[in-house]
């Protein structure tokens, strides 16, 4: 499992002051790549991922982003990503699905 703070800037906001969704998307993919791979860092390419907004983030607030393992299939690695607010709540889920340009 991987996890880390994430503020983010007023540039991702809309007008209301909550991240615009594709801010939130890419804070739920990133750090799958590095649940899956703790100790090296292969070509591996985003094949799938699914998410779901529940809440809104808040641009300038503190979040935490945190990412884990779910199953490794061959060169198919699946992971899961979540934003929380400072408490706790989840806010945004995701699955992805990652694939190895290497047999593994």
């Amino acid at each position: 499992m991987v996890a880390s703070t994430w503020t983010p800037p007023a540039s991702t906001a809309d007008e209301a002051g909550n991240v615009r969704p594709e801010f939130i998307w890419a804070a739920l993919d990133c750090p799958t790549y590095f649940a899956l791979y703790p100790d090296s860092l292969p070509m591996s390419f985003l094949a799938r991922m699914s998410a779901r907004i529940d809440a809104s983030a808040v641009a300038g607030e503190e979040h935490v982003v945190v990412a884990w393992p779910i199953e490794r299939d061959g060169r198919k690695h699946h992971a899961g990503s979540a934003v929380l607010s400072a408490q706790g709540e989840p806010l945004a889920t995701a699955h992805a699905l990652l694939i190895d340009t290497e047999p593994g």
